[in-house]
């Protein structure tokens, strides 16, 4: 959020988890940070996949996570507890599959429309 000047609309959750993660945790930097705004700023298509993806991540968020709360609060401990730590795991990984896929489809056909 610190990436964008006063009065900008805020980006999509994506955009700045990406950039936070990939900038500061993976040691890349400003030149990552100036090459992924470019992208933003000019690429449309880009801008759409960031959103789309915020969509597709933060809703079943909200639902995963206040499904395991209604379940943590309702049922025995330990199936409460087994459901709040194996459900959200299991939710990121099938997620995080489908974002592969899906991203890597996007870059492709990214790849044959400049050829």
């Amino acid at each position: 959020i610190s990436s964008v000047a006063k009065g900008e609309f805020i980006r999509p959750g994506v955009y700045t988890l990406l950039e936070d993660v990939i900038a500061v945790d993976l040691g890349q930097g400003y030149i990552f940070r100036t090459r992924f705004n470019e992208c933003w700023e000019v690429s449309p298509i880009f801008r759409r996949l960031l959103y789309q993806l915020s969509i597709f991540w933060s809703i079943p968020g909200v639902i995963i996570s206040g499904t395991c709360t209604i379940l943590i609060f309702t049922i025995d401990l330990e199936v409460g507890f087994a459901i709040g730590w194996g459900l959200p795991f299991l939710w990121v990984i099938l997620w995080a599959a489908i974002t592969v896929v899906v991203v890597g489809r996007w870059l492709k056909s990214q790849q044959r429309k400049a050829r």
